[in-house]
């Protein structure tokens, strides 16, 4: 590879990893494809994109990526962690309990792990050892926002709301905390009569991202509960804009057709009943 070439790559690398820690996937996938057309064994590039085809939910592009970097001899130690998070995101749980196996690596990659085996666990509804598998990693990483998430989705199905919403609270003290964390609480919330508070959960979570679909769905249902259904529709439609066939979103909004008033006449009230039963299938 000449020395353009190289330079080449470097700026490109330089601009996907940018790009992904701004959160922008699509574009850095555009950079790290168009490196990989150029030199295919640039191995950096080969995790990167496995990293950003993860949060995009494409597991098996991600694998894919992650078994070329590993003929690549990449450290295993940096591999690991995606390898269980591609596994767990396509159900393979006796995969993902196989990587997430203990070893030496240090505390962080150890914690990340475990939390990877407790949700492989709750995929095999072992719930007893995916709460342990959360506590062991709180002990490696006490601060651990996904362990501590981990442990109020144990106490929920527990039925102790009570224990969860204490799990969550401390996962949500920190610096940045997870949409995810604020979605839950949203919903625990609500389970427990607690509709306003619910309800600025989930405007939290909205401030943090507010195209984020469950704290969007999340808004919706709050709403709805509270006849709001001029303004449950905005977020539903959302995300109906976003992923026409998300089928709570559908269910939703034949929920608000069927409550709005119709404008007018008998010929409205029977569009309107066709838009529901449409919804519906």
């Amino acid at each position: 590879i000449n020395t353009a070439s190289a330079e080449n790559v470097n700026k490109l690398y330089e601009q996907a990893l940018i790009a992904f820690q701004n959160g922008e996937g699509p574009t850095s996938i555009i950079h790290l494809k168009n490196i990989l057309a150029i030199e295919k064994d640039h191995m950096p590039s080969r995790v990167l994109l496995a990293q950003a085809l993860l949060a995009q939910g494409n597991a098996v592009g991600a694998e894919v990526e992650l078994n070329r970097a590993k003929q690549g001899h990449v450290d295993q130690n940096r591999l690991v962690t995606l390898f269980a998070q591609a596994y767990l995101l396509q159900n393979k749980y006796n995969e993902v309990l196989e990587v997430t196996k203990a070893g030496e690596r240090g505390d962080v990659i150890e914690s990340e792990l475990l939390i990877y085996k407790g949700q492989a666990l709750i995929g095999q509804k072992l719930f007893r050892s995916a709460d342990t598998a959360f506590e062991q990693a709180l002990y490696l990483t006490p601060k651990s926002q996904l362990a501590l998430l981990g442990r109020a989705q144990m106490a929920l199905q527990s039925l102790k709301p009570l224990i969860a919403l204490n799990y969550i609270d401390k996962a949500l003290n920190q610096l940045r905390p997870f949409v995810n964390g604020w979605i839950l609480k949203a919903n625990i919330l609500q389970k427990l009569n607690r509709a306003d508070e619910a309800m600025l959960a989930a405007e939290k979570a909205l401030n943090i991202d507010d195209s984020h679909m469950a704290a969007r769905l999340t808004m919706a249902m709050l709403l709805i509960a509270k006849q709001e259904y001029v303004k449950a529709e905005k977020h539903v439609d959302f995300i109906i804009d976003e992923i026409p066939n998300e089928p709570r979103a559908g269910y939703l909004k034949a929920i608000i057709t069927a409550s709005l008033p119709a404008t007018s006449g008998e010929e409205s009230s029977n569009k309107k009943l066709t838009a529901v039963i449409t919804t519906l299938s």
